[in-house]
Formats: structure tokens, sequence, C-alpha cells
């Protein structure tokens, strides 16, 4: 009997990517006065602030630490000529301390109706 010969699954399509390029400055974040030696200290709140520089589809390797975000796209927000980010916004903290102002993309879309719709 001759053995069947298997065709292997085709190769899973490679994810795309946009490299978004900011500038990202913290303030605060420092001991609150009068706990130096505590183990336990609490620090006043960090404060982020970011701009949005760039958005490119080749990734910026002129630095050693390139500040760039990596965005996984679907095929046609990386061939769209003009592309909208939702980024979102939120405070984190802990005992410790809180930081404002922490940033992530939730979405990347072709128009600026998109993010909204139901």
């Amino acid at each position: 009997m001759a053995k069947k010969k298997s065709i292997p699954p085709p190769p899973e399509p490679k994810p795309k990517y946009l490299y978004l390029s900011y500038e990202e400055t913290s303030t605060g974040g420092d001991y609150a006065d009068g706990e130096e030696g505590d183990s336990f200290r609490n620090r006043s709140p960090r404060n982020t602030t970011v701009s949005f520089t760039a958005l490119s589809r080749v990734q910026d390797k002129g630095t050693f630490f390139p500040s760039c975000s990596c965005v996984e796209v679907s095929d046609d927000v990386y061939a769209a000529e003009r592309v909208f980010l939702v980024i979102y916004r939120h405070r984190d903290g802990d005992t410790f301390g809180t930081s404002h102002g922490n940033w992530g993309v939730w979405a990347s879309v072709k128009t600026e109706e998109e993010p909204t719709d139901p």
C-alpha cells in the first residue's frame, strides 16, 4: 500500500507592525519628606507627559534605546495612507505611590469614525 504524502499547512501570515515614536517625560515620584530611612516609603505622585512624534512602517534604528512602541496592525491599516490611533491614558498605583499619565495603544484604524462604531 502506498503511503499518502501529507501536504503541510500554509505558513501563518507574518504580522505587520507600525512603529509609534514618542517623547516622554516624568516628574514627581520622589520620596515623601521625612521618610528617607523608612523601608516602606511613600512617594509623591509621578506625572508622565507624552508627545507622539511619528508613525512609521520602518523602525528607527538610529538610537541605542529608541523611544518607540510597536503596534500590530491589519493589512488594511498597514497599507492605508492615513492611520488613526486610539490612545488610552490611565492612572496606576499602590500603597506607596501613584503614577498619572500612563498610556497605551488600544486600536489602530483607517478612519476617525471606526473607534466610535458600536
